[in-house]
């Protein structure tokens, strides 16, 4: 991998790293490459570091969980060919043999176990470290077989592994610049990395994946293109096979082009507003005269419901979306497991936004910076101009504020926000997942409210996900969290405005199967005619 500037190896280092990917693929190699334009691109290149779409579509070719997913989330054995659950605690693992890494070394349960060490002993923000929280042990007892011992009962310990990507024993140690260094980013992905140009493209070779059919292209590109329009340009010049995101104002036009093939995919992916209800005076948060407040209007009730109040969410699917999107009223869509049956979108209704409003004594409104990615989600920049509208025309004094992804979130996760523009995908299709990511308690030890931007805290909710996840029952289980669900919109924990419809588009030679978790993975592209 080539990295910019004075990090990058010595051309002897890329040659010598190309040559063993040569030597390591035996099988003809096919000519043609493959090449993916898509909206936001890689961050890093550390499996374990920073959990955003981006960096797993892009790490999901390099490196492999014990556990995958298909387009709908099912899960399938992938470098574990079976576990089982020996008892409450502990999950047995038969690790698949004859899998090695890039490089040649065998992958064993040793691995396997050093990567579960990995992301427990993280404390970076926003890792995957929540997905390793209730691991008390991980050990190989023999190299084929990974024994995993809970701390307290864990129904969704394989869903929670499926997200977790193996790597070599020896990288335990490594800090993530060591894998954007060249110095670690080596899996057992179908393809291996040549060259990453941060925020412009991420170059992958054909690697060893002797243990299933190797992908039909021997080289794999993943540009970065942001801008919307560019993206489609760039497909129809044929310049990448495919693009993701398209915009919901061109898909008529492309869909009439007998060049181009459409895929989509109702989401997971939740659009929402965190509001921050920690600190009695929040950063972005004044009088009408932009002096402080004495207290934080985002921690009242009333405030929270006036500004979910003031929200027209079919206006924004209608008119920003052009319909390609649902209005939300909970974390997760109708049909996955532990929503609430009784949780409907919020209506608009700008009167009772403003009668809530004055009786939480804001009347005349308050000043508040709407802060927002721009370019990470569907229509990012005219959804927050038109929330800041929304709420301006109940009385606030809204500003809205679009940064570029690599400055945003790392400025959402060090808390620098009052009211904030997010996304999250449910990886697991099911609720407890974003019930404990977005609005449970920020608790290191458990790995919950990793995502907490807002650090909205009830002990009921706790209590119920608690519960819920110890709780083999699925009624049960499904029952606790749909309640726990109910506490956390009842408290307006987060505002929820719409489930994205995803949307691809690709040249007539492949066709792509459109997953619910926002992914845009080759496992899921099937070429339409024989690669020459």
């Amino acid at each position: 991998m080539m990295l910019p500037g004075p990090c990058g190896p010595r051309p002897s280092t890329l040659a010598a790293a190309v040559l063993l990917a040569v030597l390591a693929w035996t099988a003809p190699a096919p000519a043609r490459d493959l090449v993916f334009g898509l909206e936001s691109g890689a961050t890093t290149l550390d499996p374990h570091f920073l959990n955003i779409a981006p960096n797993n579509t892009a790490l999901r070719h390099i490196f492999e969980p014990l556990i995958e997913r298909d387009e709908r989330l099912r899960l399938h054995p992938a470098l574990a060919a079976s576990w089982q659950r020996r008892d409450d605690l502990t999950w047995e693992f038969r690790i698949r043999s004859g899998v090695s890494f890039h490089d040649g070394t065998p992958f064993t349960a040793a691995d396997a176990a050093a990567s579960l060490d990995r992301v427990r002993r993280s404390d970076w923000s926003g890792s995957f470290a929540n997905y390793a929280a209730t691991i008390a042990e991980a050990r190989a007892t023999d190299p084929q077989t990974l024994i995993v011992v809970t701390k307290a009962p864990d129904t969704l310990l394989p869903n929670r592994l499926s997200n977790l990507m193996m790597v070599k024993q020896s990288a335990l140690g490594l800090t993530h610049e060591a894998f954007d260094g060249n110095t670690a980013a080596i899996g057992t992905g179908p393809y291996r990395p040549v060259e990453w140009v941060r925020g412009e493209r991420l170059t992958l070779e054909l690697a060893r994946t002797p243990w299933r059919e190797a992908p039909p292209w021997r080289r794999l590109v993943i540009r970065t293109i942001p801008d919307a329009a560019n993206r489609v340009a760039a497909l129809l010049l044929g310049e990448v096979n495919l693009i993701d995101q398209v915009p919901p104002a061109k898909l008529n036009e492309l869909a009439a082009r007998r060049t181009v093939r459409l895929a989509e995919a109702t989401s997971t992916r939740l659009i929402f507003l965190h509001l921050d209800q920690a600190r009695d005076s929040s950063p972005f948060v004044a009088d009408a005269e932009g002096k402080a407040l004495a207290a934080n209007p985002l921690k009242d009730l009333r405030v929270r419901r006036a500004i979910s109040k003031a929200i027209d969410r079919p206006g924004i699917v209608g008119n920003i979306l052009y319909g390609r999107a649902v209005p939300a009223g909970q974390l997760l869509p109708e049909g996955y497991f532990g929503v609430s049956p009784t949780l409907q979108p919020e209506g608009f209704d700008l009167g009772g936004a403003r009668a809530l409003l004055a009786a939480a004594g804001y009347r005349g409104g308050f000043k508040a910076t709407l802060h927002c990615p721009s370019g990470r989600y569907q229509g990012d920049a005219q959804i927050c101009q038109a929330v800041a509208t929304m709420l301006n025309r109940a009385g606030l004094l809204v500003t809205p504020v679009t940064m570029p992804v690599s400055a945003y979130f790392p400025k959402l996760l060090k808390h620098e926000f009052s009211l904030m523009l997010m996304g999250w995908a449910t990886v697991t299709g099911e609720a407890s997942f974003p019930l404990s990511t977005l609005v449970e308690s920020a608790d290191p030890a458990r790995g919950s409210g990793s995502w907490n931007a807002g650090r909205y805290a009830n002990p009921v909710l706790d209590a119920l996900m608690v519960r819920a996840v110890a709780t083999f029952d699925e009624a049960e289980r499904a029952r606790l969290l749909a309640r726990a669900m109910e506490v956390a919109m009842e408290d307006r924990a987060i505002v929820p405005l719409h489930f994205q419809v995803n949307t691809w588009a690709t040249d007539t030679s492949i066709r792509y199967s459109g997953t619910v978790d926002d992914l845009t993975l080759v496992r899921f592209v099937t070429p339409t005619a024989a690669v020459e």
